[in-house]
């Protein structure tokens, strides 16, 4: 009896230390919300708002003059409007990955980077269309304007806590493959 009731105090005390620790934790975070002014937010065109597959705004001159390509690849990266240090980095560390390896790509207006707070009413819909639970960084291929693929990049939460060049490297692999698609 004197053994069950030690045991019972010894696992209430485990629970009551991993709840207060995660608290910490979690407090220590520092939850960041930017103004909307500051927000890195790119607007959905109505085309995208009505239908629930990504089309792209309509055909924009690039710099040398000619039209989008009809291939293109849009990493989006999704986010609430709290945001933490972590997907913070996440985005930062997702943009620098690909501009860093797809520079050229940047420029011809193949690969396009695009940040979107999935809780505000236009963008809502992402959340469905793509089975977004939390921040996330997701590529969808498009030829002539209809969404091909697209892969939600998940492996993001584990690599940007344990190596930066892993995460940047499994970022531009996924690219890759839907830039050579």
């Amino acid at each position: 009896m004197r053994a069950k009731i030690l045991i019972k105090g010894v696992l209430l005390t485990f629970v009551v230390v991993s709840v207060a620790y995660m608290v910490v934790t979690e407090l220590s975070n520092e939850s960041v919300t930017l103004p909307a002014d500051e927000e890195n937010v790119v607007p959905v065109v109505a085309a995208e708002m009505a239908t629930s597959d990504v089309s792209p705004a309509p055909a924009k001159v690039q710099p040398s003059g000619q039209q989008r390509p009809s291939h293109r690849i849009i990493a989006y990266y999704f986010h609430n409007t709290q945001r933490c240090k972590t997907c913070l980095a996440i985005e930062r560390l997702s943009e620098a990955a690909l501009r860093e390896e797809f520079g050229h790509e940047f420029q011809s207006g193949v690969l396009e980077w695009r940040v979107i707070n999935m809780e505000e009413p236009p963008n809502e819909h992402f959340v469905q269309d793509y089975g977004l639970v939390t921040s996330s960084l997701v590529l969808v291929d498009t030829l002539d304007g209809e969404q091909r693929a697209w892969i939600n990049m998940d492996r993001v939460w584990q690599l940007i806590h344990d190596d930066e060049a892993a995460f940047k490297q499994y970022v531009a692999e996924q690219a890759r493959k839907y830039l050579e698609s």
